[in-house]
């Protein structure tokens, strides 16, 4: 179920909260009008497909990163790279998906990290790894 970057773009547009997509695979940024000709929509999504063949070749995952900011200019207006170009602490939402023998979601709004896996029976994601965390370091025996 691994989803290239234009379906990814195409489904974001079809949503009436996004207005504006970024990707390494575009040459600038994508300004979502179709559903926002009065420039309304609040959020910019930053996405890097990890689906390059030299991934696939070695049997590393392919997936998804992505990053979402509210935007900086005034609503109303058109989205400018300014929206696009904040530091990370403005994030609302980052995570990633990892698409193989099952596809999972890994996304943060700043409260936790949690992990939802695809029951692909169903079509739906189901919580599979709540309030995920890092092991405490434990300190090595010379």
């Amino acid at each position: 179920m691994f989803l290239p970057m234009k379906s990814l773009s195409e489904t974001l547009t079809n949503r009436e909260i996004v207005c504006g997509i970024a990707s390494e695979e575009e040459d600038s940024f994508i300004s979502i009008n179709s559903n926002d000709e009065n420039h309304q929509n609040k959020y910019v999504v930053l996405i890097d497909p990890l689906d390059g063949s030299s991934n696939i070749d070695v049997n590393v995952s392919v997936g998804t990163i992505f990053s979402i900011y509210r935007r900086v200019t005034p609503v109303g207006t058109p989205v400018t790279l300014e929206d696009f170009l904040q530091p990370g602490n403005q994030q609302v939402a980052a995570g990633y998906v990892v698409y193989g023998t099952s596809t999972m979601i890994v996304y943060t709004t700043g409260d936790g990290v949690n992990g939802f896996t695809l029951n692909p029976a169903l079509g739906t994601f189901y919580l599979s790894h709540p309030n995920m965390k890092f092991p405490k370091l434990v300190k090595s025996i010379p």
